[in-house]
């Protein structure tokens, strides 16, 4: 929340205090200008932060299904008894997957969140903005989660 919706907030501002640097921004009250410039690149953030999650996650599990393809020294057989791995630690390293990192999809979910209560009644975007992501988050790490992550 901090750096998607209130450092973006505190650079823009401008309190008229020339003394520090911080709050010397171009806009003193909430403008059309202001969001044309600060709403758009909010806007541009959050959608971008939609797509990078999904495609991160899909990048992540392609890399772990070629090791394991070059681990069988095949991409047709799924079959993980022809495994090469020499140590049952290695062989539970490749195909168990990695960690569900359930902190970091929840801070994703309470950014959105947030960002949309804060500049939701100014801003209405971010408000369908979360109509669409938060289905989209929730249907990406379930089906993830239920095919690929260790479970504790």
């Amino acid at each position: 929340f901090m750096n998607t919706g209130l450092i973006i907030l505190i650079a823009n501002l401008d309190l008229g205090d020339d003394r520090t640097s911080l709050f010397n921004g171009q806009y003193t009250e909430f403008t059309p200008m202001w969001y044309n410039t600060v709403g758009t690149a909010m806007i541009n953030t959050m959608l971008i932060n939609l797509f990078i999650q999904p495609l991160l996650v899909i990048f992540i599990l392609f890399f772990i299904k070629i090791r394991q393809f070059w681990d069988q020294r095949s991409c047709c057989s799924n079959d993980p008894r022809k495994t090469r791995q020499k140590t049952k630690k290695g062989f539970l390293n490749l195909y168990l997957g990695p960690e569900f990192l359930f902190e970091t999809e929840y801070a994703q979910l309470m950014t959105v969140m947030f960002v949309t209560f804060f500049y939701g009644a100014g801003i209405p975007i971010p408000v369908s903005y979360t109509h669409l992501t938060l289905p989209t988050i929730y249907s990406v790490q379930i089906s993830v989660v239920a095919v690929s992550f260790k479970k504790k």
